[in-house]
């Protein structure tokens, strides 16, 4: 009887072993999983983000430290981007450039990115010494067609020394207007149109 109860135990053991060693070495033979790799498109639209980011930051800082005619297409071309990010150097630009040439391309790219331009275009209508820049304010002003704009560029019909800065003033309140913004009517400007006389001085 015992002899018996030992060969089964045994067995048993055996068996045990046998199963062991088998799942051990199906697991050893198991391949790999797979690594999920993204797709392709993905890969390329993060790379044009990633370059798209460094192109700005590289403008930014060209139009914060480089010569004039750097600063000038800096600006330009952010214009052309129209990234968001570069409101606040173009906003400082086109307030603090000391060439009134950079003052202007940093108003025009603010009117291509749209509102967030609209303080500092206000800034340069109201205070600029520059009768190009204010002109160039009041076309970027007109260009955007925020409500905001109407009061300033109001007190820059009634109230500027230069006529064509008067006569941008009074054009962009017109597109304004036509927009659909409800505002009163547009002042009439005393004077001829500034192209009937030769440019000179303000």
């Amino acid at each position: 009887m015992w002899t018996r109860i030992l060969r089964l135990t045994l067995a048993a053991t055996l068996v045990v072993v046998l199963c062991v060693q088998t799942f051990a070495q199906a697991r050893r033979r198991a391949p790999a999983p797979a690594v999920r790799r993204p797709p392709a498109a993905r890969n390329a639209r993060v790379r044009a983000e990633r370059l798209r980011f460094e192109r700005i930051t590289y403008l930014i800082r060209r139009l914060q430290t480089g010569a004039y005619f750097v600063r000038l297409n800096a600006a330009a071309q952010l214009g052309n981007i129209g990234c968001p990010r570069a409101v606040a150097a173009l906003s400082y630009a086109s307030a603090a450039d000391p060439h009134p040439k950079v003052r202007q391309a940093a108003l025009k790219a603010l009117g291509k990115i749209g509102s967030q331009g609209v303080p500092a275009a206000i800034r340069a209508l109201l205070g600029d010494p520059n009768l190009n820049v204010r002109q160039c304010a009041a076309q970027t002003l007109g260009a955007i067609g925020d409500l905001r704009a109407v009061a300033p560029l109001r007190h820059a019909v009634r109230h500027d020394v230069s006529l064509r800065v008067r006569w941008a003033a009074a054009t962009a309140l017109r597109r304004i207007l036509a927009k659909g913004f409800a505002a009163p009517p547009t002042p009439r400007i005393p004077g001829p149109p500034p192209h009937a006389f030769p440019r000179r001085g303000r």
